[in-house]
């Protein structure tokens, strides 16, 4: 359950991590939401997966163990249905056409997550999947 004033909690994360670059294993899509999940309930979804990779090779065996991203962020998470994404759900969309889908997080209109240099927006539009945080 998110924390009472998770607006201006999710405000507080956007801004801290705006300007940190794509690193995998510290800052990649898939901790930048579990850090986000922290965040506002104060539990860690992917503990059991924290410091089991330090480069994308590495993070997609730990996935596949686990059944894969999407797999693995359904077992954690409930879905919803896209036109019912809120603020500080975490969503799966594709940043850029020639890009992998990446998880990000709803901030309204658009969803955040991290980019090589800076976070990145997307619309929400280009959302495939939601799950409830």
């Amino acid at each position: 359950m998110k924390k009472q004033g998770f607006p201006e909690i999710l405000a507080e994360f956007i801004t801290e991590r705006r300007l940190l670059p794509y690193v995998w294993g510290s800052n990649d899509c898939v901790l930048f939401a579990a850090d986000w999940v922290v965040a506002v309930t104060d539990i860690d979804p992917l503990g059991d997966l924290r410091g089991t990779w330090h480069n994308e090779e590495e993070a997609m065996v730990a996935l596949e163990a686990q059944g894969g991203l999407v797999a693995a962020m359904d077992a954690r998470f409930p879905r919803k249905q896209k036109e019912f994404a809120q603020r500080g759900d975490i969503v799966m969309l594709k940043i850029t056409a020639d890009q992998q889908p990446s998880l990000a997080v709803c901030v309204g209109a658009d969803a955040a997550a991290p980019g090589f240099e800076e976070m990145l927006l997307a619309s929400m539009s280009k959302a495939r999947i939601v799950w409830e945080v």
